[in-house]
């Protein structure tokens, strides 16, 4: 939203879920809307599903957690009782970058450390069973990160219950004001299309289709008499061009006397 806004492709610069910060890539992953946040933490219980399926160590699995509830709580800190392999997984996944989890730009070395786990615990050896079963993780931490823009989305295209405005809505709202803000640097010709009130727009009951058929319409002709008007001043003078000190004084000096 935030480089949309830049190139004013948008009316807002701010999040459409809660609608208080700035909606950069950042915040995409923190935002405190309760049904995202939500969504996070109950990612963590698909987590333990998904460990136990495929016998992921514990300890993987309590790294997956700590670094879901770090996206939420970023002053969180590292259990101190943790084991330095588990340790690093953690540090090294956070100096990757702390939203890579989400995307499944897990490193190499959580293979690693499930092979061990593995290992110690004798499993039944099957074909990259440490490799497959961090892929499903990986796999599960994406689906997650797409449910979150799916719910984001909603919250900027979808009407809400009880007839509170859609994002969207508010967005062509503000857009429309604008518009009618403009009309004084209109030619007087053009300002018919604005001869319904701007209030009739911002009642909950006109479709947010209508308003924004009303601003593809009006859009381009009110850029385009704002324009013209702006050209049109250009070649227009001041009634002080015509009889001011200066203009009487020109016309004196240079007018030729009336023949008798």
């Amino acid at each position: 939203m935030e480089k949309r806004y830049k190139y004013n492709l948008e009316a807002t610069d701010k999040c459409p879920s809660c609608r208080h910060y700035v909606e950069t890539e950042h915040h995409f992953l923190r935002c405190p809307h309760n049904q995202r946040r939500l969504l996070l933490l109950n990612t963590i219980d698909t987590v333990n599903k998904c460990c136990k399926k495929h016998k992921i160590d514990p300890r993987i699995k309590l790294a997956i957690h700590f670094l879901i509830r770090h996206l939420i709580d970023p002053k969180l800190k590292i259990p101190t009782d943790t084991p330095p392999v588990y340790t690093g997984l953690i540090t090294d996944q956070l100096r990757i970058g702390p939203d890579t989890l989400m995307v499944g730009m897990l490193h190499t070395q959580w293979v690693e450390v499930q092979k061990e786990y593995l290992k110690f615990i004798k499993a039944k050896r099957k074909r990259k069973q440490a490799f497959n079963g961090i892929r499903n993780l990986a796999t599960l931490l994406m689906e997650a990160h797409f449910q979150l823009w799916i719910i984001r989305n909603g919250h900027l295209h979808d009407e809400k219950k009880h007839g509170t405005q859609s994002y969207k809505r508010h967005q062509l709202i503000h857009t429309l004001r604008h518009l009618y803000q403009q009309r004084g640097k209109m030619l007087s010709a053009d300002r018919d299309i604005f001869s319904r009130e701007l209030a009739d727009f911002e009642h909950q009951h006109t479709p947010t289709n209508k308003i924004r058929q009303f601003i593809q319409f009006a859009e381009p002709i009110v850029q385009r008499s704002i324009q013209t008007a702006r050209e049109m001043n250009k070649r227009f003078r001041t009634i002080t061009h015509y009889f001011g000190h200066d203009s009487r004084n020109d016309l004196h000096i240079h007018s030729q006397p009336e023949p008798d």
